[in-house]
């Protein structure tokens, strides 16, 4: 990693308007957990070519592990202005949503992600959440059973799962 980081500093420095270097090597702090510095290299990229939604989606990512969580939901949002179709943006808004309670919203965004990519199991599974705390109980069991045929060891569906069916018949529950 620290060759790239120094390849990536070095390609800026030669030609500072290459999107693509700015990109990279702020991926490349994102994975180091240096967020501040990854937001900063995005930032940089977006300056540049403001229709990168992919830079969006990080910056917003950098932003949330850095509790700035309003900037986090701005970045996620221009970056589906920019890129309808991204699964990594609903995903990861769609989270936030979930983290804040805002469970219609939160399931809006992880059925996005999932029509984009349908065994995306992270967001069968936070779906799943999101319908559980709804008290919608069937939703909730076919998205975590549905997240466990994806990826059988998947934990926190597995948990999900383990709750709806240890809790006792309801009667018919609200859609």
């Amino acid at each position: 990693m620290a060759l790239a980081l120094s390849d990536y500093t070095t390609a800026i420095h030669l030609k500072p308007d290459l999107v693509e270097a700015w990109y990279n090597r702020g991926t490349l702090y994102t994975r180091l957990r240096r967020y501040e510095t990854a937001a900063s290299d995005f930032a940089e990229a977006i300056k540049l070519k403001p229709n990168f939604a992919l830079a969006y989606c990080n910056r917003g990512f950098a932003f949330s592990q850095l509790g700035e969580y309003d900037r986090a939901l701005a970045d996620y949002s221009a970056g589906l202005e920019h890129d309808g179709g991204s699964n990594i943006c609903y995903l990861n808004r769609g989270t936030l949503f979930l983290m804040f309670g805002e469970y219609e919203k939160a399931i809006t965004d992880f059925t996005q992600a999932i029509d984009d990519k349908p065994t995306a199991a992270i967001a069968l599974s936070r779906r799943g959440q999101a319908h559980e705390a709804l008290e919608h109980r069937s939703q909730a069991l076919d998205d975590y059973r549905a997240a466990l045929e994806s990826y059988p060891n998947f934990q926190s569906a597995r948990e999900g799962f383990a709750r709806i069916t240890a809790q006792p018949q309801q009667a018919e529950e609200n859609p």
